[in-house]
């Protein structure tokens, strides 16, 4: 049986893997992560091979991107992962992108427990 703490994201793993944890975990117990202290659910991601190069540079779970352009974009084990739906606590589930136009993320910022 699934148990909450089941769905925290371990992002040093592939983008394959990554891609069908969350589709594993969702709708529950949700795929999640904490950034500055805060919980963010992962509903849909997608591989990032286009940033593939730049992941490669920076540890698991660094921000490599966030903007409204790109999205989302987090390093994961060597590959690059666009986050496609989020849920920020204690908010409603958006795109990515429509997270950013509100909020900020730094890149190089880490998500993590």
């Amino acid at each position: 049986m699934l148990k909450k703490e089941s769905g925290l994201i371990d992002f040093d793993t592939s983008a394959k893997t990554l891609d069908c944890f969350v589709r594993g975990m969702t709708p529950w117990p949700s795929a999640y992560s904490y950034l500055d202290g805060k919980m963010f659910k992962f509903f849909k991601i997608e591989h990032a091979p286009q940033f593939d190069a730049s992941a490669e540079k920076v540890s698991p779970s660094t921000v490599i991107k966030a903007d409204i352009k790109n999205g989302l974009i987090i390093a994961c084990n060597k590959e690059a992962i666009k986050v496609i739906e989020i849920q920020p606590e204690n908010g409603k589930r958006m795109l990515s992108e429509e997270y950013l136009k509100g909020h900020s993320i730094k890149e190089g910022a880490c998500f993590g427990k």
